[in-house]
């Protein structure tokens, strides 16, 4: 998790001779993990292999899975852009001046991507603690800055620095986006959704006059009282009286329609390539509904008509192929005057159907299409296992390893496959085709037109035979649009080597076309079934203890911040963490649990109240000794599933014999859904586990059964 520690640290050319030079004496490099491309901070990166990686504004820190929150073993890198040119001498003295009592030695330059840095060790006392770390600081282009740092307690160093190595010999840069300037930050929050200014009645007198209705074009409006105006042919013009000039005060609005669907940003994009709009600069766009539609409003500065303007233009999409638009333009000096009429005008238009537009035909039945294009975190080479492998319909024949089929450069990582398809569609089945090793993928999500992600599926890899034609049978309660697939497979979960995934079929009602839309279920019960009577209870040992018992009695989305240390019967820690995973986070509590390196994690919210709840995974509870973990109770539980497509968790603990370990809890934000992980164990260390929604099983790949190694 992303720490707001100053950025830290990177390595040194004599560091990498050194590493050349233990090669010839038998010592082999740090095998790292897949590349992530970090584009507001200009630089890419190889991960770490079973280190916590996370990612925020241009900054990266990996963390490892026993790490103290506060000294590590941790990677941060940072970059971007800055507002004036820097040496790496200036950086780094920057970042001394903040390091408190840390001790610095003499820094020696060394090449990252071919450009000099500098690079320094330290030493010394951090949160009490004694640790021990590298620094490196370039500015790899001008106007722009790199940090990255490692540190880690003192006994672990050793074990980090070889890594730490490794990642900075795979940085590469490249240019970092321009920040954003003092005159756009109040439109920064593009996916903050915002209506139209409510307009009392006594403040439109002065601004608007009598009501105007266009039928054939859609739309009514009133008029902005004392200007001229003007409607040909649905676009209709009003200017302050005699004007002359297109820089205003002018505003016009229209709607027509376009040749072929577009997106509301694909229409931006089109005004802004307008040759007439040279000398316009458009800012950050902002979601805007008018009138129940969707849009964007955006500002504008610039030259027009020989003029300094100001000005503002609203679109939208109304359907896949019909626009509106609303634009207004001023010279600087009058633009104060104009705005308040402008943003009155939008309070009073109507979006209705147009009487002379005519939608063309589309088609009305589902459509299946194979992907024309993919790209990969990693790929085996770019040729044979590459990415574009899994394009277009299946081409591998039976079980096996197949040049023709994508897959990941190593075996044993966490990776992700983005295919994209030609026609954009409300999808109704998704088809994997896996070939080698299959059932390892762990998420499955479409990206919409809009740039939003939808999460189709989400659980945990389970034999099944091998080849694999997996088919996702979708039933959406809300219409979107999609081009892009994005599998992510796990493969360091279980030593099953290579997954191998040769098509990805991609079934769905094209735009314009009528979707049939099933009923939404039943709205289900707020809290885990937790308090059936049928469940037993019988915790012993350590999980009969009061720390435990207090996790287990912590409840998601109702047990106050103020309440912790009370009901888990121990004080817990703040975390150092700055990174806010949700919107609503404040704060992770950190609490010892009764085992052995095990801490469990309790996060709040910005109103105080838990919702989530988890623990590390290097170990678990030895408490258990259940024989009914095995593989005869796992295939009765699967058949039960098989028959109803849900197992409740009451079922499953009752057949198990066993409450079982809470191991992970928490609300999802979106639609306020209590996820729930359980695990139960043998005296041998075979694991099943249960992930439950709302208290109930319903997806299989939910229901897995692991024997220990």
């Amino acid at each position: 998790m992303l720490r707001k520690f100053k950025p830290l640290f990177l390595v040194t050319l004599s560091l990498i001779l050194a590493t050349l030079a233990c090669r010839f004496i038998g010592r082999s490099e740090p095998e790292l993990g897949e590349t992530f491309r970090i584009e507001e901070g200009g630089f890419s990166l190889r991960s770490v292999p079973n280190y916590h990686f996370d990612e925020f504004s241009g900054m990266v820190i990996m963390t490892a899975e026993d790490a103290d929150p506060d000294i590590g073993p941790f990677i941060m890198l940072h970059g971007g852009w800055i507002e004036i040119n820097k040496s790496a001498q200036d950086l780094l003295d920057e970042i001394q001046a903040d390091a408190g009592e840390l001790q610095f030695a003499r820094a020696s330059k060394s090449n990252v991507d071919g450009i000099e840095g500098l690079l320094t060790e330290f030493s010394g006392e951090y949160e009490g603690k004694t640790v021990k770390g590298k620094l490196f600081v370039v500015p790899p282009l001008p106007q722009q800055e790199f940090y990255a740092i490692a540190m880690a307690p003192e006994s672990h160093w050793k074990e980090l620095e070889p890594l730490f190595d490794a990642v900075l010999k795979s940085v590469q840069f490249f240019e970092a986006p321009q920040e954003i300037g003092f005159d756009d930050w109040d439109a920064f929050d593009d996916e903050e959704e915002i209506a139209p200014v409510p307009i009392e009645e006594e403040e439109l007198v002065g601004y608007l006059g009598e009501p105007y209705t266009h039928p054939e074009a859609g739309f009514s409006l009133r008029k902005v009282e004392g200007y001229d105006f003007s409607d040909d042919f649905g676009i209709i013009q009003m200017a302050e009286p005699n004007l002359e000039s297109y820089a205003g005060p002018l505003i016009i609005l229209g709607s027509d329609l376009m040749d072929e669907p577009v997106t509301n940003e694909e229409l931006l994009a089109m005004a802004q390539e307008d040759p007439n709009e040279a000398g316009i600069t458009f800012h950050t766009p902002l979601t805007y509904v008018l009138d129940g539609v969707n849009g964007l409003l955006v500002d504008f500065d610039g030259m027009l008509d020989g003029e300094a303007v100001r000005g503002q233009v609203f679109m939208a999409m109304v359907t896949p192929n019909r626009y509106f638009f609303a634009r207004a333009v001023a010279p600087e000096a009058k633009w104060d005057g104009l705005l308040p009429r402008f943003t009155a005008l939008l309070g009073s238009i109507e979006i209705t159907e147009a009487e002379s537009v005519t939608e063309p035909d589309l088609p009305q039945e589902v459509i299946r299409q194979w992907a024309i294009y993919a790209e990969a975190s990693t790929e085996y080479t770019d040729t044979d296992w590459s990415a574009m492998q899994a394009t277009g319909a299946p081409d591998v024949d039976g079980c096996g390893d197949d040049p023709q089929a994508w897959a990941s450069r190593y075996s044993n990582t966490r990776d992700h496959l983005r295919l994209e398809y030609e026609t954009p569609v409300n999808p109704t089945e998704l088809v994997i085709y896996q070939t080698y090793n299959p059932s390892q993928v762990v998420e499955i999500l479409f990206e919409d037109v809009d740039g939003d992600v939808w999460v189709l599926w989400e659980g945990v890899p389970e034999r099944v035979e091998c080849p694999d034609t997996w088919v996702h049978t979708i039933e959406l309660y809300e219409v979107f649009y999609t081009d892009t697939v994005i599998l992510i497979i796990d493969q360091s979960l279980n030593d099953w080597g290579w997954a191998e995934i040769d098509a990805v079929e991609l079934v769905g009602y094209p735009i314009g076309a009528t979707v049939t839309q099933p009923d939404p279920p039943a709205q289900p019960p707020e809290q885990p079934i937790t308090d059936n009577g049928d469940i037993p209870t019988n915790y012993d040992g350590l999980m009969a203890g009061p720390i435990y018992q207090g996790w287990v009695n912590i409840v998601i989305g109702e047990t106050m911040e103020e309440d912790l240390d009370r009901i888990m019967t121990i004080e817990g820690r703040k975390s150092t963490d700055s990174w806010k995973p949700r919107e609503s986070h404040a704060q992770t509590y950190l609490f010892t649990m009764p085992w052995e390196g095990m801490t469990g994690y309790i996060s709040v919210t910005t109103d105080g109240w838990v919702y989530k709840k988890n623990v590390t995974s290097n170990t678990h509870p030895t408490d258990f000794a259940l024989a009914t973990v095995n593989r005869e109770v796992y295939e009765e539980l699967k058949a039960i599933y098989d028959q109803d497509k849900v197992i409740p968790y009451a079922v499953m603990a009752k057949r198990l014999g066993s409450p079982g370990f809470l191991r992970e809890q928490y609300i999802r934000e979106d639609d306020g859904v209590i996820v729930a992980t359980y695990n139960w164990y043998n005296a041998d260390g075979d694991r099943m586990t249960g992930i439950f929604f709302n208290g109930r099983l319903t997806g299989m790949m939910g229901l897995n059964y692991i024997e220990a190694p």
